[in-house]
């Protein structure tokens, strides 16, 4: 369990852990507030007046309905007794989270978290926050924006922070494309650009991050940007910023190499611009990680919303079916095999990380754990 904010530990009095018995509470502070942790299990005891009702919810409060509560927990040697001294801390589960119980003390008021539950209660109210907004019916103006565009309107958790990385990204591309109008700074910008057959070999590997930021048109980077932006968000959120970066650029190398490799073998081009295999990299990770979110997608008139899985599956299909049928991406201008290989090295990249990778996110743990209910 991660705590914001902490203070130098210290002895809260000798008060004993509910749930070890034998070791002593330390005082840490959170925010403003004050509370007690067990340095052995990680378990955390909050006093009635240091309840955050902004990040939990309204206190909880006794009695509860009998089928609710009960003292201590199955299996358990000892129950939990409350540290101020009073008797054995009754067990309340939390509606909303499969298997949530945490321990409440009927004199003070006091409630104990075991490790994690405190993070796991908070994620709940988040949930419980967002979930409105995921669950809405599309509006007229998404309805329209998809109609004209034919881009997908996302429903997906809020990132915890601000993208800067992803927003950088999309910042830097747009201003060279717009330095690409002038034909001097367009022919300069060129040797920044994937040439394999032409580029000395040392440039090659530096060209294999560049080509990334350079595009071939406008309607070549902004549907690009537009599904960094939607999905990118929360990526970033996930990894951090500068293994998010990191993490893009290897998705965007891997899927240059698959388009290089697809050129040689069937006599194409080998020159390649564009960020479309950093972000079906992107897309791979959205795909592992965030198994809840959904995309809007638009038959003629209809629109309606699919979930990631679906969409992102569908998405893929066309890709390859598109790569077999023109894998040098000479008749349609389009590196399919980039695609393909971008999805692949993040699909790579994050599969052996998401157990430790949701674990740091209580929210996105409970919702790939399938726990919320």
């Amino acid at each position: 369990m991660r705590l914001p904010a902490l203070a130098r530990p210290g002895p809260t009095g000798g008060a004993s852990c509910p749930r070890c018995h034998a070791c002593a509470l330390e005082a840490v502070r959170v925010g403003d507030l004050a509370r007690s942790v067990c340095p052995k299990c990680g378990g955390l005891w909050c006093d009635p007046g240091a309840w955050d009702e902004t990040a939990l919810g309204p206190r909880l409060s006794l009695p509860l309905a009998s089928g609710d509560v009960r003292v201590g927990r199955p299996g358990a040697s000892r129950p939990a007794t409350c540290p101020a001294g009073h008797d054995a801390l009754l067990e309340v589960r939390v509606d909303g989270i499969q298997n949530l119980a945490i321990d409440v003390c009927e004199t003070c008021g006091g409630v104990w978290f075991d490790h994690d539950e405190w993070a796991h209660l908070e994620a709940l109210r988040q949930w419980q926050a967002h979930r409105p907004a995921l669950e809405r019916r599309t509006t007229w103006g998404e309805w329209f924006f998809q109609l004209i565009l034919r881009l997908p309107i996302e429903f997906n958790i809020r990132p915890r922070r601000l993208p800067i990385v992803t927003l950088s990204i999309i910042a830097v591309s747009v201003v060279l494309q717009v330095l690409a109008f002038n034909e001097r700074a367009a022919g300069a910008l060129y040797l920044f650009a994937l040439d394999v057959g032409h580029s000395p070999p040392l440039a090659v590997p530096v060209q294999l991050a560049t080509h990334q930021f350079l595009h071939a048109g406008w309607l070549h980077l902004l549907p690009n940007m537009y599904f960094l932006y939607i999905l990118g968000d929360n990526i970033e959120d996930v990894l951090g910023r500068m293994p998010f970066l990191l993490f893009f650029l290897a998705c965007g190398a891997a899927g240059a190499a698959a388009q290089v490799a697809a050129g040689l073998a069937n006599g194409g081009t080998m020159s390649l611009v564009g960020a479309s295999g950093a972000i079906a990299g992107v897309m791979a990770a959205y795909l592992v990680l965030f198994r809840r979110a959904k995309l809007t997608f638009m038959l003629l008139l209809w629109q309606f919303k699919l979930g990631a899985f679906v969409w992102i599956g569908v998405w893929l299909g066309l890709q390859f079916g598109a790569a077999l049928a023109d894998p040098a991406g000479g008749v349609t201008g389009v590196a399919w095999w980039a695609h393909l290989g971008g999805f692949a090295a993040g699909a790579l990249i994050v599969l052996p990380i998401r157990h430790r990778l949701t674990t740091r996110h209580a929210l996105l743990h409970l919702l790939n754990t399938g726990r919320l209910t």
